[in-house]
């Protein structure tokens, strides 16, 4: 994905938090999910490979419900789809 793409969904999910009032949640939650993937060997990987089906990387972010909100999950869910789409 270009770089001007994630620029423009990083501003877009940007100003939907800051929209909703959830902009501190948001960061925290980003900033957890970071976190994890830098941490985690097989997290990263799974996310990251383009071989790996869509529904299989939905799966993994899925098991992350409890730490995310439903709709900042499936963003970033969506996101994940479209950038191994896109690349």
């Amino acid at each position: 994905m270009s770089t001007v793409k994630i620029e423009a969904y990083a501003t877009a999910l940007f100003e939907i938090a800051q929209a909703d009032g959830t902009l501190a949640r948001v960061e925290d939650e980003l900033f957890r999910v970071a976190r994890a993937f830098e941490s985690n060997e097989q997290l990263r990987n799974t996310l990251s490979d383009a071989t790996i089906p869509a529904d299989r990387r939905q799966q993994v972010a899925k098991l992350h419900d409890g730490r995310c909100r439903c709709s900042h999950r499936d963003r970033l869910s969506d996101l994940s789809i479209r950038s191994q789409r896109d690349d």
